[in-house]
């Protein structure tokens, strides 16, 4: 029997982009001058909300998708916790290390432009910031994916759910690899070629499941066991 289910909540993404977010812009104030004495701490505070925000929004999506599964005992849906965990501590870290990149663009600027006064360089580091803005937005939206997914794997797993039917988000920006598993039937423990077409080019396979590979919005339709 084949259950509709949820991808990625939107709301889970824009959350985790912009704890992402708050932090490169503290240190961008910071860099320049115009961060408050230890300014910096709030700022990893409010990103620290957001996060368990995004994590709570997901766990919800994905019990409720649970709930409407029949003959489904919810006490047995277990095994997120340790995922949670690493997805916090993980994501404290890569913010750090995005933070850390763009304190050294903005010094190198400074540096180049020894004499000159922060305001004379607006337009140089706003291009800096938004090259930083744009990959932090990267990394946070993979993240939160891949959280998505491994909670759903999780889950599906402590139910006895091994087996998914692969569900794209059906839009213009879906990769044509992704696109050709749309309604195909996979196992966990077995998951598809995600990069055909490169593999057809002499690349070597990658196989994941939905929302595995890097900015899949992807998800999975369980399949009960009869």
């Amino acid at each position: 029997m084949i259950v509709g289910a949820h991808g990625t909540p939107p709301g889970a993404v824009l959350a985790v982009e912009t704890a992402y977010l708050l932090v490169v812009r503290g240190v961008h104030a910071e860099a320049t001058g115009t961060l408050a004495q230890d300014g910096m701490s709030d700022f990893m505070a409010r990103a620290l909300k957001w996060i368990v925000r995004a994590v709570r929004t997901i766990v919800s999506g994905v019990d409720e998708d649970l709930h409407k599964l029949p003959g489904i005992d919810m006490a047995k849906a277990a095994g997120s916790q340790k995922i949670v965990n690493a997805f916090q501590t993980r994501n404290v870290n890569l913010i750090k290390t995005v933070a850390t990149q763009h304190l050294s663009k903005v010094q190198d600027v400074l540096q180049q432009n020894s004499g000159v006064h922060v305001k004379g360089l607006t337009s140089k580091l706003q291009e800096t910031l938004g090259v930083s803005e744009s990959r932090a937005k990267l990394w946070a939206r993979d993240q939160t994916l891949k959280l998505h997914a491994d909670i759903v794997q999780s889950k599906h797993e402590s139910l006895g759910i091994v087996e998914y039917n692969w569900r794209t988000s059906k839009d213009g920006t879906v990769r044509h690899d992704h696109a050709m598993l749309e309604g195909k039937r996979f196992r966990y423990d077995a998951p598809p070629v995600v990069n055909t077409s490169r593999v057809a080019q002499g690349a070597p396979e990658r196989r994941r499941n939905p929302g595995k590979d890097y900015e899949c919005r992807c998800h999975a339709d369980p399949v009960l066991p009869a």
